[in-house]
């Protein structure tokens, strides 16, 4: 809630200082300063204490978001891999574009996590 709030009032200065600030030093303190702040409305969230069962789900929401969700690329790909590989080891007969999606699943996770880093990286 405190990192939802914060995220919501700093995406829209940081969006403007995009286009503004042509100093790179100065766009690099501000994304810094965006990282650590939060950072700090994260730590904020895990230690207010209300009811047990509250905190244990903003807990278990937060290590959701930052442990399974980035794992649903690659277990997902590699899951598909397997499914391919099976499917040729028994001699299931799948399409050929079926065949492409399967195999091509995995390295694809690679591709589109670099490509999510450097989305990232530029803000």
């Amino acid at each position: 809630m405190i990192g939802q709030f914060f995220s919501a009032l700093i995406s829209p200065v940081t969006k403007i200082a995009d286009k503004m600030i042509l100093d790179k030093d100065k766009y690099a303190e501000i994304q810094l300063r965006k990282i650590e702040l939060d950072h700090e409305s994260r730590n904020k969230l895990l230690e207010i204490t209300t009811t047990p069962k509250t905190d244990a789900t903003v807990k278990l929401l937060i290590a959701f978001r930052d442990i399974v969700l980035p794992l649903l690329r690659p277990v997902g790909g590699a899951i598909m891999a397997l499914f391919g590989m099976y499917c040729v080891n028994e001699g299931i007969e799948i399409p050929s574009e079926m065949q492409a999606v399967l195999f091509g699943a995995f390295p694809m996770w690679g591709l589109s996590r670099h490509v999510n880093k450097q989305t990232e990286l530029k803000g």
